[in-house]
C-alpha cells in the first residue's frame, strides 16, 4: 500500500514517450522493484500514461481488496544508464 516505482524511458524532444505504458509493463515493473506479482487484469489506469510524471495506479486484487502504488516515470539518461 502506498509504495513507488519507477520507470525510465526514452522521450520525445516534446516530452512525450515513444508509446504509452501498458499494465503489462507495469506488472513487471511491481514484480522486479517491489518483488510482488500482480497480474496486468488487475491494475487499473485512469488515463493512458505517455508522458514523463508520477502516476496513480490503481490495484484491484478482489471487489473488497484494492490499494493504489505510485508510478513515477522518469526520462532515461544513456549515460547513466537508466
Amino acid at each position: 500500500k502506498n509504495k513507488s516505482v519507477k520507470v525510465y524511458k526514452a522521450i520525445k524532444e516534446n516530452g512525450d514517450l515513444y508509446a504509452s505504458i501498458k499494465p503489462k509493463e507495469i506488472s513487471k515493473i511491481i514484480l522486479d522493484e517491489l518483488k510482488t506479482e500482480i497480474g496486468p487484469s488487475e491494475i487499473i489506469i485512469k488515463k493512458e500514461i505517455n508522458k514523463i510524471g508520477q502516476f496513480d495506479i490503481n490495484i484491484v486484487l478482489h471487489s473488497e481488496v484494492q490499494t493504489k502504488i505510485s508510478l513515477k516515470v522518469e526520462k532515461l539518461d544513456k549515460l547513466q544508464g537508466k
